[in-house]
């Protein structure tokens, strides 16, 4: 995913997919909204966090 140059001087914001980020931003935006928003708590696998 990263490209060769990642944090380079040649790396430049012509490189970005600005469409794919809003996407991407958006997602995220609308999934923590929800999460935040239920009734109910997320269930959790508690012996992952043991």
């Amino acid at each position: 995913m990263l490209k060769a140059d990642y944090h380079q001087p040649t790396d430049t914001v012509d490189k970005i997919n600005f469409p794919l980020l809003g996407k991407r931003a958006q997602m995220i935006f609308y999934t923590a909204w929800e999460m935040a928003n239920r009734n109910d708590m997320l269930k959790r696998d508690l012996e992952l966090t043991q």
